[in-house]
Parts: C-alpha cells; structure tokens; sequence
C-alpha cells in the first residue's frame, strides 16, 4: 500500500490544493473568516458538534480552561508525563498545574491518583491521550462526577480515535486537538481544533478568538486574537476526505515496524488491534538504553529534559508522590514516530 505519510499526503492534495486558493485567492485575501467557517462547518458535520480553528493548540486547550471558568489559583490536575504545552495553557492563566502520576501499563494518567490529587481548589482534570492509548475515561468520569469537577480531554494526538468502541467525540463534552504537522490532521505547521457539545462553551470561544469584552482574564491569556491563518485552515479542507486513510496507513507502518526493530532495543506499545482502531499517528517507542539514543540521535535539545525537571515547573513537582513516572523518565525515552515516517 501507499503509506499516508505527511509528504504523500501533502502531494495528493497539492493540485486541488493551489488550484482552490489560486480561483478564490482574492476573495480569500478579502474574507478570510468566510472561508474559515466553510472548514469549520465540515469540520462540524465530520464530528457532529461544534467546531472552532485556532492557531494552535495550546490556544484551544487554554480557552477551554477559560470558558471551563478556571481562574488564577485555581488547580488543574494533568498527567506528570505529557508535553510541556499543556502546563503551559494552565500557567499562562496563572492557575495551578497539579502533576498526578502514570500507570506503567500504558504511560497515561493514573486515576487512582488522581483523587489523591483533589483539593478544593481543583476544577478541571486534564486526561492526555499518549502513544495511541486512551486514558481510562470511565474511571476518570466517575471521579469528576463525584467531586463535581469538569473533564477536558487533552487529544492533540488522539484525533479520530477511539475508547470503548466509540469515538472519543461522541462521549464527553470538551476536547482540543491539534493540527501540528505531527498530528493526525495537519496543517503546514500549526493549528488546533476546540470541539465541544456545549453550545455555551462554543460560544464563548468564539467570543475568545476575536474579543468583544476587556474581561481581563481573556486579555491576560496571552492568546487573543487567536483567528487561525486561512491558508492553514484549507489544508484541512482537503486532507479531510483522507483521514480514514490515513489512519490505516500508520497502522500498516506501526505493524512494520514491529517486524523491522523486533531484534532492537526498541519498545513499541502494545495494541488491541482488534477492539478499537487507536489514534494511530503519533506513536512513540521507548528505548530502555535511554542514553545511547539521546547520543546517536539529533534531538538531544528535544529530550534530555522532561517535563518534571523543566525549570518553569519544578516548583509544583512532588517527586515522592509521582514514583511510576520517576521510572518512566529514567528508563526510557519517546521517539516521535512523526520524524521516522518521514
């Protein structure tokens, strides 16, 4: 089969592509936020709810905090083993990032210690969708109901993919993905998508995006305006119609993979390829010599911190309540399956 990489994929639409833009490109020029809409209404009828494009995704997670009602001092729970965006979207409103710990099964957030995360001051769980697993949602579910907390699910890699044999969008309220070029859905470079049930959640999105209020928390968010750039948002446009596609094509390339390293010292998650097709894109294996690779490869800049010993957030870090993930960072090292496929 062809495999949908970003390369290929960027030659298939290419035609159609720069044709489009070429046709409309002064009323595209001219009304921009007319043709945004057009990608956000088959956004919209792909995922069934509401759609709003940003410029990335750390903007829509962080409107999403906003428009949860998360306020400066407030808590935010978030896995201790994620990218450092998502502390981030919750620093930028000056609330407070709570680092709850891993499971070893599958590297995404404990909900077992989550609870023992809770205070009162907490307000939103931030479950993160990693290495084509889901986060146990269920579970997460019944402690947000139970404590009264809101969900939003941090799904930049997660696009298209599946818990429980449903589709992720179609079972909680809030969600933000990513159109980074790394991602399942991609842009030229950056992107993100807020999506949500909630007609009042959208709706203050979108007053976010380009602001009619002086409110001073969205002024403060460092963000707004937040309009993504229309040539950005045609890209997916026409990568839409292939999304099947390419999620089926990273499933043949993860199953190839595991046939070319299986004599290495690389470590590929473990699928149930016959329960739930996963998001299949952004797949990392994990090395156990973690310093050979941080050598031979060139993105030593990108690894050799995580995201625990970063210096923004070692203040909130409380090493001895996070041990699974101590092990996770001195045992192994995540390798972008984004930069292997290309």
């Amino acid at each position: 089969m062809e495999f949908f990489t970003t390369k290929y994929i960027n030659e298939l639409i290419k035609e159609e592509y720069f044709s489009f833009t070429h046709e409309y490109y002064t009323d595209i020029l001219s009304n921009p936020n007319k043709y945004i809409s057009i990608v956000e209404i088959k956004i919209w009828e792909y995922l069934w709810w509401y759609v709003k494009l940003v410029n990335s995704w750390t903007t829509a997670l962080q409107f999403g905090l906003l428009a949860l009602g998360v306020q400066a001092w407030d808590e935010v729970i978030l896995p201790a083993n994620t990218y450092s965006a998502t502390a981030i979207a919750i620093t930028n409103i000056w609330a407070i990032p709570v680092f709850a710990d891993i499971n070893l099964d599958n590297y995404t957030i404990d909900y077992r210690d989550i609870e023992n995360k809770i205070t009162n001051k907490t307000k939103v769980i931030i479950p993160v969708h990693l290495y084509w697993y889901n986060c146990d949602m269920n579970s997460i579910q019944s402690i947000a109901t139970k404590y009264g907390i809101k969900i939003l699910e941090d799904a930049s890699h997660a696009f298209w993919g599946e818990y429980d044999w449903k589709k992720l969008w179609t079972i909680w309220d809030i969600w933000a993905f990513s159109c980074h070029l790394s991602k399942n859905f991609w842009t030229f470079w950056n992107g993100g998508i807020f999506f949500t049930k909630e007609k009042n959640l959208f709706d203050k999105i979108d007053k976010y995006i380009f602001p009619d209020t002086q409110s001073i928390e969205v002024l403060n968010s460092l963000r707004t305006p937040a309009n993504i750039w229309v040539m950005e948002a045609l890209v997916l446009l026409f990568k839409l119609e292939y999304i099947d596609k390419i999620i089926d094509s990273n499933l043949e390339l993860y199953k190839s993979f595991i046939e070319k390293y299986k004599d290495t010292n690389m470590i590929f998650p473990k699928l149930d390829l016959e329960k739930n097709r996963l998001h299949i894109r952004n797949f990392t294996v994990l090395s156990k010599d973690r310093e050979l690779y941080i050598s031979n490869w060139l993105w030593r800049k990108y690894y050799e911190v995580n995201l625990l010993e970063h210096i923004a957030f070692k203040k909130y870090n409380k090493w001895d309540t996070l041990k699974n993930t101590g092990v996770f960072f001195k045992t192994n090292l995540s390798l972008n399956f984004h930069f292997w496929i290309n």
